[in-house]
């Protein structure tokens, strides 16, 4: 019983926990709860490490846009010649971003869907990438970083070959906020000549000129991974100061890079969006210190706000000097708490020589102000200190990377968010479901042992019969026998010889008499017959019938000696029980016994000629047929009298029965 029991547990168990897992493979790439938290941390963790993507605005230009278009297949090509032949292995493009108010974000505008770029010198091109709507590209807010091995080129060209719609108005075009061209960590496409393959838009005031395409402006502000800050320098109101960095000696460089004043990040904000940065100012390099030797390393002047942004960068040439100033031509009047004023402000001066800044570090100071002032926003220092605001300042190709890998991680993090929501709710429907599982399996378990407890009640009670029919039939036929002995003990009287011998089977009959209970009580462990059948029937019937006249025969010998233990045992009782019937009830005189085992089936026959019943059939013969599992039939043995006892069962499938 508790061997089904288990097996069933066992087999419920298996078939549920194999459901569940399953179950829990579907959507999660085989990927354990445990590993995805893991890969969650390290996504987490490299993030920490890379730059925010965080937006400017209050000045710089838009960026690029073709002319539209009613079809997104139309083919359109940009160029950024690049003025000779250079080392190219990374090309960045910046989208141009749009501000969704409904669904209160940020997202690019027109970026293509699908495109190639191509570079090449001459009339020699090589595609270098090639993208498909497929690839995903989109949606997006950090800048695309294409990389490739290193190839020399004087051009590079992107052409579509899906685009994009116009949120504003669905129209199809191409538009970009910057193409950036690296050699190295220098951007060689700064400020280059661009041909496009259709007609420019008209010279007027508009965000989306064509030189705006590589002005150097992107719609992102340098907020780097180290939040160390430093507050920028902001001169006295009123005051145009001279600015100059001593590089302590000579000192090689070729590009120029300012960083403004940070913008007020109150909405509206609370500051102009030109804060800081004159109108016109000249920049200087010099070996001495009075200028003397001076050489103009940079005029520049603007009249709209497209034209300055957070970070501005000039290619000047390579120069070597000593002293670098910054002399303001002409301010720009800005809008604060009292009535028109003018201050020059940065928040630092970059000197750049194949990228590296050969100014950090270096001592600045204000010509027409001491250099010991230490006040905020008064610092001639901080122009040279590496940071700003918004943390440390990084290369820009580094900066580019970084906000192109933080965008594909925060795709693959939401991956992984999604992959581990999904597995929690699986978890939790597996939780769920276990419980229910516990519930029924203890239903189960609580039904089994009432079931176990119920067939040990009834499985008692069986035994009680089998030992009760047992001693009823063993012992009555013994006890009849003991009679017959004792009859004939009787008649042996006069005859001293056979009175002995019957008194000595009386003897040896009592003795097995109480060896025959002690077997019934102990029916399920000891063995009752021996493993040759037909002799023990022969013996019984000679004990039993003593000197009445019988026939015995068997038929299929060797099948009855191969029946199971209690079969024998049972089938051996029932053979006595229709002895004592037919000899102490009926009063037969002569017996017919009958065995035959065929097949699948034992059939035992009893014929007497005594006088047979008249009603119902002996209760002792139906109870063991009953245990034998078998049918009993009674007919008359003649026309004249005697019974015919007949009983039938079924062996089982293999000879072999429990």
């Amino acid at each position: 019983m508790w061997i089904y029991l288990v097996c069933f547990i066992s087999l419920f168990f298996l078939g549920t926990a194999g459901k569940l897992r399953a179950r829990s493979d579907v959507g999660l790439n085989s990927s354990s709860l445990t590993e995805l938290e893991n890969k969650k941390r390290l996504l987490e963790e490299e993030l920490g490490q890379l730059a925010s993507i965080s937006l400017q605005g209050g000045m710089g230009s838009v960026g690029f846009r073709s002319p539209q278009f009613d079809r997104a297949d139309e083919t359109y090509w940009v160029r950024i010649h690049l003025g000779k032949l250079r080392k190219i292995d990374q090309i960045v493009l910046s989208p141009v971003l749009w501000r969704d108010s409904h669904a209160d974000e940020v997202i690019a505008n027109a970026f293509p869907k699908g495109f190639r770029v191509v570079v090449g010198r001459g009339n020699m091109k090589h595609v270098v990438a090639e993208y498909t709507e497929e690839d995903g590209l989109l949606p997006r807010v950090a800048p695309l970083v294409i990389s490739f091995p290193q190839i020399a080129a004087s051009w590079v060209r992107i052409e579509t070959t899906k685009m994009s719609p116009r949120i504003e108005n669905g129209k199809y075009v191409m538009q970009l906020a910057e193409i950036q061209v690296f050699s190295g960590s220098e951007n060689v496409a700064l400020r280059r000549r661009i041909t496009t393959s259709h007609k420019n838009m008209p010279n007027r005031a508009t965000p989306y000129k064509t030189r705006f395409l590589n002005d150097g402006y992107v719609p992102y502000v340098m907020n780097s991974a180290d939040s160390e800050r430093c507050f920028p320098f902001l001169g006295p109101v009123r005051q145009q100061p001279d600015l100059v960095i001593d590089l302590g000696e000579k000192m090689k460089f070729s590009r120029i890079r300012l960083h403004a004043v940070e913008q007020s990040n109150n909405i509206p904000q609370g500051t102009a969006g030109d804060m800081g940065i004159p109108r016109r100012f000249k920049i200087y390099g010099a070996d001495s210190e009075d200028f003397s030797d001076a050489l103009e390393l940079l005029d520049y002047s603007w009249n709209t706000l497209f034209d300055v942004g957070p970070i501005m960068e000039w290619p000047i040439g390579e120069v070597s000097c000593r002293y670098v100033k910054l002399s303001v031509l002409e301010p720009n009047p800005a809008i604060g708490l009292t009535p028109m004023v003018s201050r020059v402000g940065f928040a630092e001066i970059e000197l750049l020589d194949m990228g590296v800044n050969v100014a950090l570090g270096q001592r600045a100071y204000d010509v027409r102000k001491s250099n010991r002032s230490h006040q905020i926003y008064g610092n001639p220092l901080a122009l040279t200190d590496g940071h700003t605001i918004y943390g440390k300042i990084l290369p820009l190709r580094e900066w580019m990377n970084q906000m192109a890998r933080r965008h594909d991680l925060m795709r693959e993090l939401s991956e992984v968010e999604q992959m581990l929501a999904e597995g929690y709710a699986r978890q939790k429907e597996k939780i769920s479901q276990m419980r229910v599982t516990t519930v029924v399996l203890v239903v189960v378990i609580i039904l089994m042992m009432g079931l176990a407890y119920v067939m040990r009640i009834h499985n008692e009670v069986k035994v009680r019969e089998r030992i009760a029919a047992n001693l009823h039939d063993e012992l009555g036929a013994n006890l009849h026998a003991i009679g017959i002995l004792g009859d004939l003990a009787t008649d042996a009287v006069d005859d001293r010889d056979d009175l002995l011998d019957t008194l000595s089977r009386i003897r040896r009959l009592t003795e097995s008499t109480g060896l025959a209970a002690y077997r019934c009580a102990n029916m399920m462990n000891a063995k009752s017959t021996s493993e040759d059948f037909v002799n023990d029937v022969k013996q019984e019937a000679s004990r039993l019938l003593g000197d009445k006249k019988y026939t015995l025969s068997f038929e299929g010998e060797e099948l009855l000696n191969q029946l199971s233990r209690r079969r024998r045992v049972d089938l051996m009782l029932f053979f006595k029980e229709c002895i004592v019937n037919a000899i102490r009830h009926a009063k037969a005189t002569h017996v017919e016994i009958t065995f035959v085992a065929e097949g699948k089936e034992v059939l035992l026959i009893v014929r007497d000629n005594g006088i047979g019943i008249e009603q119902h059939q002996p209760k002792a013969l139906a109870r063991r047929a009953k245990l034998l599992r078998g049918t009993l039939s009674f007919e008359p043995a003649s026309e004249n009298a005697g019974l015919c006892v007949t009983l039938k069962f079924r062996s089982k499938k293999w000879n072999t029965l429990w």
